[in-house]
């Protein structure tokens, strides 16, 4: 039977670094008889790499004409290759229908389906979310109020995410493909494969190891905010959440100048949005479900450890507030300092261009002008 490998994320568990590590390596993978296919479909804010996000059409079957043309792409590369993998981490917040209406499709064609989910620590996951809420607010969820983009409120929307609640999502997904087809991996390199990366991790779920035949993902990194470089954003979107469209570039600079300074930032103030004593609070909320998820998938008795990783609370009125401020401030005036530069040489350019372009002409009209003036003779009268 045909194995087609669906890897479903979740978000922020590294899904951009195996999409790349596949893509750069598809000629060592298709030598092992794994195919990571590349379609023709283009989605706005969609990578390429992201192979499998045909298949979230809001209809599937014969009525969704991507869809339709990417199964027979596949069917064709199967003839070829007994493994393909698709990848897309927004699968994992696909409903129970849609899981459901995919599967029959794949059971009718016979392909024997494996879902690849990564999970990782739910105090971890939210943070990171949160992170990546402040970067994209501007411009993605202008539609929300602003008291959304509080952390408190944040955290109280994410308790409502059933998705966290890892255990239940894992057996509906189980449910609908098969006992033994869904392939649970944990997102920390404490847990990877070897202690490696997650590629060497990835490939091990798919029965293979890496070898030196394989290079190294080149990934774009997803850089993160700095708790204060965070405020500094938050705030940032209440003033520029109605801007035009059109202006996105610009709100897009502000973002960057924090981006460019808040690893520093980070390192003079290292915290995080939970306390020690918050994040334990938080992670007991699923701690039932985690330990299902670990008896069931790894054969242990913990899934994560109730603490993570101590780090102090981060406060508002901290000390290094100030110093992140003026850097911003000092590095937005060194931007528009350079970008007058760049003006004022390029008007003076263009001053000095005008001047070489109107002399020659000048000149031609002066002399065109004096042979049109009849000569005087010596008297004065003119000939």
């Amino acid at each position: 039977m045909k194995t087609l490998y669906i890897h479903i994320g979740t978000p922020k568990t590294g899904s951009s670094a195996i999409q790349a590590f596949l893509r750069q390596n598809q000629h060592v993978l298709e030598e092992k008889g794994v195919y990571y296919p590349r379609f023709p479909f283009r989605y706005d804010y969609v990578l390429r790499n992201r192979n499998g996000y045909f298949l979230r059409g809001e209809r599937l079957g014969s009525r969704h004409p991507d869809f339709v043309e990417g199964m027979r792409l596949i069917g064709e590369a199967f003839e070829k290759y007994p493994n393909i993998i698709l990848s897309e981490e927004g699968i994992w917040y696909e409903t129970r229908k849609w899981h459901n209406q995919l599967s029959d499709i794949m059971r009718k064609k016979r392909y024997d389906v494996k879902i690849i989910v990564y999970i990782r620590r739910q105090d971890e996951y939210v943070l990171s979310r949160w992170n990546q809420f402040i970067k994209s607010y501007f411009y993605k969820y202008r539609d929300r109020k602003t008291d959304d983009a509080i952390w408190e409120n944040y955290l109280q929307r994410a308790l409502k995410d059933s998705k966290l609640n890892y255990f239940t999502t894992l057996k509906r997904l189980e449910e609908i493909y098969g006992e033994g087809n869904v392939l649970v991996r944990r997102y920390d390199r404490s847990y990877f494969s070897g202690g490696k990366s997650i590629c060497a991790d990835f490939l091990q779920t798919i029965g293979l190891e890496q070898t030196d035949e394989y290079t190294d993902a080149e990934v774009a990194v997803n850089p993160s905010l700095s708790p204060n470089t965070a405020e500094i954003q938050r705030i940032l979107n209440t003033v520029v959440i109605n801007q035009a469209e059109e202006n996105v570039d610009d709100v897009l600079l502000l973002r960057d100048l924090l981006l460019s300074y808040s690893g520093l930032s980070r390192e003079n103030y290292p915290c995080s949005m939970f306390s020690e004593e918050e994040a334990e609070e938080f992670m007991k909320h699923y701690h039932k479900g985690n330990c299902k998820v670990a008896k069931k998938y790894f054969g242990e008795e913990e899934l994560f450890p109730l603490r993570g990783k101590a780090a102090p609370k981060w406060e508002k009125g901290n000390p290094n507030m100030q110093d992140d401020i003026i850097r911003f401030m000092g590095l937005a005036c060194m931007y528009f300092l350079e970008e007058n530069r760049k003006i004022r040489k390029e008007l003076q350019e263009l001053k000095l261009f005008r001047k070489k372009v109107r002399h020659p002409i000048h000149t031609l009209g002066e002399k065109l002008s004096n042979k049109s003036v009849p000569p005087q003779r010596a008297d004065g009268s003119l000939d």
